[in-house]
């Protein structure tokens, strides 16, 4: 887990050197104003420091995925179980997901507000002290292969807003997706039957020409099942009989 420290322009080290030496020339001087502001800029940062502190280890996810594999175009489920174990409430708690690419998985709404589809997914709340949240994440997988997502980062911002702390998570712990190929329906198929009587064509797979066993009446059949000698001899068309 690699964690990135984000801070408004005012709590930037450099704008706190320049604090601590305000409050000591305002000491120094017995300025009053300069000495408040500096101070206060000061404890304003350590407080923020100390709260982002305590709570970013206390925080943890975890995912669950009820299935083994889905098809191209089937949309599931993935849902997250975000726990806040500290003793302090979080604001404003963000968790964005990125995909590699639209050709690999593909997010299904975004905060809860739209069903468009998208690359990236983001989700704020609110956790307050010791509890736990789980989020439903929708998602669809568009080609075949093993698919995973590219980051998983937490968001966590004091309740000022002044600073934040990015937890970006690596990618071998990041769920892994198999999809596989789309399985069609497959319609009745309505065979037709070749069974002598039956038949549509000339040529049946299951009719042997040379067992002759007998004749009956000419059921417009090809010329060449009409039994000729039979048909001159009773004066009427007559076929062969297999």
């Amino acid at each position: 887990m690699n964690i990135h420290d984000e801070r408004i322009w005012i709590l930037q080290w450099r704008m706190l050197i320049l604090m601590v030496i305000l409050l000591i020339i305002g000491s120094l001087s017995g300025s009053i104003p300069v000495v408040f502001f500096s101070a206060l800029v000061l404890t304003v940062s350590v407080l923020s420091s100390v709260y982002l502190r305590a709570v970013q280890n206390k925080v943890t996810w975890r995912y669950e995925k009820y299935f083994e594999s889905t098809s191209i175009d089937e949309c599931f489920d993935v849902f997250i179980e975000l726990k806040n174990e500290s003793f302090f409430p979080i604001f404003n708690f963000t968790i964005d997901i990125e995909s590699r690419n639209e050709k690999e998985l593909l997010f299904i709404g975004n905060d809860n507000r739209t069903e468009a589809e998208n690359t990236m997914y983001s989700f704020s709340l609110d956790l307050p002290p010791k509890s736990q949240k789980t989020i439903k994440v929708k998602m669809k997988g568009t080609s075949r292969g093993h698919h995973q997502w590219s980051s998983l980062n937490l968001l966590l911002t004091d309740p000022l807003k002044l600073q934040s702390k990015r937890l970006e998570y690596q990618k071998e712990i990041l769920p892994v997706f198999k999809v596989i190929p789309k399985i069609q329906k497959l319609k009745d198929l309505k065979l037709k039957s070749l069974l002598q009587g039956f038949k549509n064509t000339n040529h049946s797979i299951f009719l042997d020409e040379t067992g002759i066993v007998g004749t009956k009446e000419y059921e417009n059949e090809s010329f060449r099942h009409i039994h000729w000698l039979a048909t001159a001899k009773e004066n009427k068309l007559l076929a062969k009989k297999y």
